[in-house]
């Protein structure tokens, strides 16, 4: 799932925003319901509409708010 790459990521592993936006398309085709916004996002949004779509994920899934805080931090472009 995309948490799984935004925690991957927060623990230090390296992040390539390709193969990130490859992994949020896998998810797309079974879940666009959940994964739209953010496929939609990446293709024509800014990194502050990534960040906006990842926290509401975060939120719409009930993970831990403080996920929200560290996606915050970073660029996903």
């Amino acid at each position: 799932m995309i948490i799984d790459c935004i925690l991957d990521r927060k623990d230090g592993m390296k992040y390539n925003p390709k193969a990130f936006y490859n992994k949020v398309m896998e998810y797309y085709n079974s879940f666009p319901e959940i994964t739209g916004k953010i496929a939609n996002a990446l293709d024509n949004g800014t990194n502050e509409n990534i960040r906006y779509e990842l926290c509401m994920y975060i939120k719409y899934n009930e993970y831990n708010n403080d996920i929200c805080s560290y996606i915050l931090t970073k660029d996903w472009i």
